[in-house]
């Protein structure tokens, strides 16, 4: 596979080859086309590049090429240039989405009801062409060429690049000897998620870029030359390219409001260190700078818990909360623990509100940040309610995209939604905005909308996981009951 294949032109007429499927059986081919026309018009209508009411030949075509070898080839080619950007330039995606066809179109699953996977493997025949009309596996995308370079250069640049792919653990550095020259490319990591946004992908590619030529010798930066995600020379990812998901990322979670997973992975640590009776667990952690702020909040609980019915409260509270005090990096941190499941599965509960009183009397606790420790150990702000969860690595980006629409209509103007991202999952929360003033019975109020959210989800035919109040998921599909986990019998961590 080199760089300058000619062997398929980057354009036949007016058509950019954008997939080509090599030797295809029948039920190959039928999957391949059925995929294509698929992607075409998921495309055309989530980028909004064309129109999405023209049937599929209005933009895109099929062609079979013999080669001289003998070699069959399936051609997809579309007769615009930003719809091929668009498609060629998230391979990986398309990869997950041969599979989905096989076994969701209503035409394959007629015309082949003992459809089994080993019929069809993408991976192996299936390729996408570059800018250039060079035909790459699914899992790459060229980032740069060295041009005659040392074995020094070569050492040193493959470290650097390699660092900063390991810092962020989506790509892995794939490298073609091409005569005297180094073709490099980013190779998809099969643990990841088949999706994510441009942004981060052109970030990515920005640092790996730049952290490679800053070790480089001054005659090798002189003919280096890197590539966008479909090939053209010394060109970043087009700005017109990024799909509708990271303008809607943009507008649902502004970047000063996302949540930092590595400072909640420090908290969560922080409740591990602490040093609490055997048979308690750690629910909520307070920060602050101040040394004394858990005399001020332990009344303030005791009095929430009145408020709240806690009937428990009135005979062993004292005997059953152990607060475990941690000084670290100039900061104060206080570890809330409870004895009794019922006392654990009340607290983590009820943090939102608890974590609304605690606002509502600034000069107070105006110096206090609250983390709750759920029922299955994920460290969350003390003020979400938890939602639901996406699977990262079967969610389809249109669907994240519809999930993320439906959730925004959904808010209000006491309430709103947050997401967490996880190694394998986002998961949503509802929240109070920080302006918004309650009271306890405000809890109801979330509920409802935590409700009318799950049900709004389920109509726009998204596959998600319920999250309970305590953060469990619940396996199966979602129905309209009350997601609270009662409060007398054993909670159970579920797997994903």
């Amino acid at each position: 596979m080199e760089r300058d294949l000619t062997q398929t032109p980057a354009k036949i007429g007016n058509y950019y080859p954008t997939l080509v499927l090599v030797n295809p059986t029948q039920i190959q081919a039928d999957i391949f086309i059925e995929t294509a026309k698929a992607i075409q018009g998921l495309r055309m209508m989530k980028a909004k590049i064309l129109d999405s009411s023209q049937p599929f030949d209005c933009y895109g075509k099929f062609e079979h090429v013999v080669d001289k070898d003998g070699t069959v080839k399936l051609y997809y080619m579309v007769n615009d240039y930003k719809l091929y950007y668009t498609i060629a330039r998230m391979p990986k995606y398309i990869d997950s989405m041969f599979e989905f066809t096989a076994h969701t179109n209503g035409k394959i699953t007629k015309l082949y009801p003992n459809y089994k996977e080993e019929n069809f493997s993408p991976s192996e025949k299936t390729f996408w062409i570059d800018v250039n009309g060079g035909e790459i596996p699914l899992h790459l995308q060229p980032l740069c060429t060295l041009h005659n370079p040392s074995l020094k250069d070569i050492k040193a640049f493959n470290e650097a690049v390699e660092k900063e792919l390991d810092y962020t653990k989506v790509f892995s550095l794939y490298a073609i000897n091409n005569g005297l020259n180094v073709d490099y490319y980013l190779s998809k990591n099969d643990i990841e998620k088949h999706f994510i946004n441009a942004s981060h992908i052109d970030s990515i590619r920005r640092a790996a870029i730049s952290n490679g030529l800053n070790v480089l010798s001054e005659k090798a930066k002189k003919s280096f030359v890197f590539y966008d995600e479909v090939g053209n020379k010394n060109s970043h990812i087009a700005s017109w390219a990024s799909p509708n998901m990271q303008k809607y990322c943009e507008r649902f979670f502004p970047e000063n409001e996302i949540d930092d997973s590595n400072k909640l992975q420090y908290i969560k640590e922080i409740a591990k260190q602490a040093e609490t009776p055997d048979d308690f667990r750690p629910v909520l952690v307070l920060e602050s700078t101040k040394s004394d702020i858990i005399k001020k909040v332990l009344p303030l609980l005791k009095k929430f818990l009145i408020s709240s019915n806690y009937q428990k409260f009135r005979t062993d509270f004292i005997n059953d909360i152990d607060v475990a005090h941690i000084e670290k990096d100039n900061k104060h941190y206080y570890v809330c623990s409870a004895r009794t499941l019922h006392l654990q599965n009340f607290f983590i509960q009820h943090s939102p509100a608890f974590y609304k009183t605690m606002k509502n009397m600034p000069k107070m606790t105006n110096n206090i940040f609250s983390y709750t420790i759920n029922s299955v150990e994920d460290c969350i702000p003390a003020q979400y309610l938890p939602l639901c969860t996406l699977n990262k690595l079967t969610t389809l980006p249109e669907d994240i995209t519809s999930a993320l629409s439906v959730l925004k209509s959904k808010e209000s103007k006491s309430l709103e939604f947050r997401m967490l991202e996880k190694e394998e999952s986002y998961d949503f929360y509802v929240t109070f905005r920080s302006e918004h003033s309650t009271t306890n019975n405000n809890l109801s109020y979330m509920r409802d909308i935590k409700q009318t959210s799950l049900s709004a989800l389920k109509n726009a035919k998204i596959i998600f996981h319920t999250l309970e109040d305590n953060g469990v998921i619940t396996i199966g599909a979602y129905n309209k009951i009350n997601t609270a986990k009662k409060l007398d019998y054993e909670v159970c961590p579920l797997t994903k």
